[in-house]
């Protein structure tokens, strides 16, 4: 069961709070399951499609030059880069742009990044197969919270571009308490001509809150609003969760109430997980017994009759996040 809890707090970070009702009466739509496999298909669409973006495969391209292993930091070809990215994690002076200032530039002959003196920082590179730096990361704000504990960024500016034209742009504002945890943030990153938008809240007094979205032009493509409420505001245990995810006409909404949970408990009494299709009820999350492990499986039960195992429905999906995930 705590394998099953730990994916539900996950699908549940990425829900959004909602007062739809809850009752079992769902209504009647034809091939549900087939409705949510084909989400399931275009969703896999659309992380292929922002995976094969210039801003993705130039960050992928350059990811791959710095080749940044911690681990092997000594033996890595571009010390030069790589010890000013390890400086700033260890650094506690707020002003990291102070240290890091320069202009890193790709050396094809060399295999490594050569340093320059310059204002702000800027690293120039080939993007894919190109024979030549034809990318440039410029970063003009790097400011981090100075704690000699745990020095963490808490504002960031940057742009990217490849051939001359802007393909991506972060802007990144977090505040962070003292033992590294964040209070709240407000993150723009764009990778065109997809945006990513993250708000975070826990200036709340037993309460935290995630606002978050993928859009495409006038287009929203994933919202996400997340509740969090706690038992006290010292924020140690969970009271209750709320939300819901909406993925273009396909939507999940529910809430996990567990302020009141024992021991030995049956998940269906205190998780209510609606999935909807335009707003319309085609299934429930529902729990059943496993014998054999005496564990509570997850199971999607469609308006139609039919139950399918959560882990049987979302494989082709998980599958595709592990690739796409790679590939950074």
């Amino acid at each position: 069961m705590k394998k099953y809890f730990s994916v539900l707090l996950l699908i549940l970070t990425a829900l959004s709070c909602d007062e739809t009702d809850t009752e079992d009466n769902l209504t009647s739509v034809e091939n549900p399951l087939e409705i949510v496999e084909s989400s399931i298909i275009n969703m896999i669409g659309d992380m292929t499609s922002i995976g094969s973006t210039k801003g993705a495969l130039a960050l992928r391209s350059l990811a791959d030059l710095i080749e940044l292993d911690l681990e092997e930091i000594g033996l890595a070809k571009n010390g030069h880069l790589q010890s000013f990215i390890v400086k700033a994690t260890v650094d506690s002076d707020p002003n990291l742009l102070a240290e890091l200032h320069g202009t890193y530039t790709w050396d094809f002959d060399k295999q490594e990044f050569i340093r320059t003196e310059s204002e702000g920082l800027i690293i120039r590179f080939p993007s894919g197969a190109s024979s030549f730096n034809n990318s440039e990361l410029t970063i003009r704000e790097l400011r981090s919270s100075g704690l000699k504990q745990v020095n963490l960024p808490t504002s960031i500016e940057a742009t990217l571009t490849v051939d001359g034209e802007q393909v991506s742009k972060l802007i990144f504002e977090v505040e962070w308490s003292m033992t590294g945890l964040p209070v709240s943030s407000s993150i723009i990153f764009e990778l065109d001509p997809y945006i990513f938008s993250v708000n975070f809240d826990d200036t709340f007094d037993q309460k935290s809150s995630l606002l978050a979205s993928i859009s495409e032009a006038e287009s929203t493509l994933i919202a996400v609003d997340l509740s969090v409420e706690f038992v006290s505001s010292r924020k140690e245990e969970f009271m209750a969760l709320n939300g819901g995810v909406k993925y273009k006409d396909f939507s999940l909404d529910g809430k996990m109430d567990i302020v009141n949970l024992e021991e030995e408990f049956d998940p269906n009494d205190f998780i209510d997980l609606l999935l909807y299709h335009n707003e319309e009820k085609i299934g429930q999350l529902v729990f059943q017994l496993d014998e054999v492990s005496g564990e509570f499986m997850p199971f999607v039960e469609f308006t139609d009759g039919t139950v399918i195992s959560v882990d049987e429905l979302i494989e082709p999906l998980k599958n595709q996040i592990e690739i796409f995930l790679k590939g950074f």
